[in-house]
């Protein structure tokens, strides 16, 4: 439930509640992919794909969230009737929970499709722009993102 409100007040600042933390960047990996795709030299074969990817997810999560989000209400309705059927009550929980897993399972799979799009070395260049872009957010970078740092004593 508390879980819910987070990911309700994250969508309502905007903020994509799915984000995958790694190598120190936040957001959905596959959009910081394809936000990056100059820097990383990507295909128009691998956008389209990643595109793909990020899309189909997208729309099963949102199918899923909502499978989620009703099953709640009737679990809600359970829970407030005088006599609650501990029984239904159990194979509701249980059904919202699976759901739950399904739902994080398939970005865990959703994410590891998009990084097998990529080479190894494109891999090792989003690393490293995660790991730039997460010192530029500190204030330890005066440098845009997308630059590249500048060697101690270079001008």
């Amino acid at each position: 439930e508390m879980m819910r409100g987070i990911h309700e007040m994250m969508q309502g600042m905007g903020i994509d509640p799915s984000f995958h933390r790694r190598g120190g960047h936040e957001g959905p990996l596959i959009s910081q992919m394809l936000m990056w795709q100059d820097q990383l030299g990507l295909t128009a074969d691998q956008e389209r794909t990643l595109r793909e990817l990020r899309v189909n997810f997208k729309k099963e999560s949102i199918k899923r969230t909502a499978e989620i989000d009703v099953a709640e209400l009737e679990l809600n309705g359970l829970l407030e009737q005088d006599k609650v059927d501990v029984a239904k009550v159990e194979t509701l929980a249980k059904k919202i929970a699976m759901l739950q897993a399904e739902l994080r399972v398939g970005r865990v799979k959703t994410i590891e499709a998009g990084k097998a799009v990529l080479t190894p070395e494109q891999m090792e260049k989003l690393d490293r722009l995660g790991h730039e872009s997460m010192m530029g957010g500190m204030g330890m970078r005066m440098s845009d993102p997308g630059t590249p740092p500048r060697r101690p004593g270079a001008r």
